[in-house]
């Protein structure tokens, strides 16, 4: 019963001084600041692909954010692949795993902005073994600068060469 009694007061000692040794030293910590602005990205509605060597079609779907100073990404999406026939090959989702590059367009306010946003993916087929190393380059022609190109993505790597836009309709949210 002694021990138990001695190690409560221990405790009931011990607990208020830890709180103030914590809480000085978050008193004393520099505060988080990012070191640049923030982006999010819309992909509006299923972006199509054709790969010219193929003539396969990619549909992509998926949203994410980044971090162009701190060079960090999480994004995430769905997509299928058809045979130029239209017959569905390979269906799954997809996930960034790498931040490679953003060019900013700029854009008439925080919620409309432009820009060339490279990714590294892994994309999981249903069924299949993931495959990684994929690029995709979102490009949303609002703003000037960068290189121009279609509104839209594409996508290269071991999942495709989808190169040719179909149809596209992206747009950069600068967070802060």
């Amino acid at each position: 019963m002694k021990i138990q009694r001695n190690w409560f007061v221990a405790a009931a000692l011990l607990l208020p001084l830890l709180f103030v040794v914590f809480s000085v030293s978050l008193a004393l910590a520099s505060p988080a600041v990012a070191s640049s602005p923030t982006y999010s990205f819309d992909l509006t509605g299923p972006q199509t692909n054709k790969d010219p060597g193929t003539n396969n079609t990619l549909a992509l779907t998926g949203a994410g954010s980044f971090d162009p100073g701190a060079g960090t990404v999480v994004a995430s999406g769905a997509f299928a692949i058809f045979s130029s026939s239209g017959s569905p090959l390979s269906s799954g989702t997809w996930k960034a795993t790498g931040f490679d590059s953003f060019c900013s367009r700029g854009g008439p306010n925080s919620g409309t902005q432009g820009g060339v946003l490279v990714i590294t993916v892994t994309f999981f087929p249903h069924g299949g073994e993931p495959i990684t190393g994929a690029a995709i380059t979102v490009n949303c022609l609002v703003g000037t600068g960068c290189s121009p190109g279609a509104e839209g993505i594409t996508v290269t790597g071991s999942v495709g060469n989808f190169t040719d836009v179909v149809h596209g309709r992206t747009l950069f949210h600068l967070n802060q």
